[in-house]
């Protein structure tokens, strides 16, 4: 768990970008990524919430 981030905030706007006919992709900011202390290679959970939310969870093992 990542301390002192409050539950919510808006830290920037993303675009969704189309790669190849089937396939989305979505830039975390660099911010973020400090922020969670997100590493290159980590792999991540990928959840929807019932207000339609995508969530995006590191797999801590």
């Amino acid at each position: 768990m990542v301390k002192n981030i409050p539950k919510e905030k808006i830290v920037g706007i993303v675009r969704i970008q189309e790669v190849g006919g089937s396939t989305y992709t979505v830039a975390i900011p660099k911010t973020v990524r400090e922020m969670v202390k997100l590493q290159k290679g980590e792999i991540m959970y990928v959840k929807v919430d019932t207000k339609g939310r995508i969530i995006y969870e590191p797999v801590t093992t």
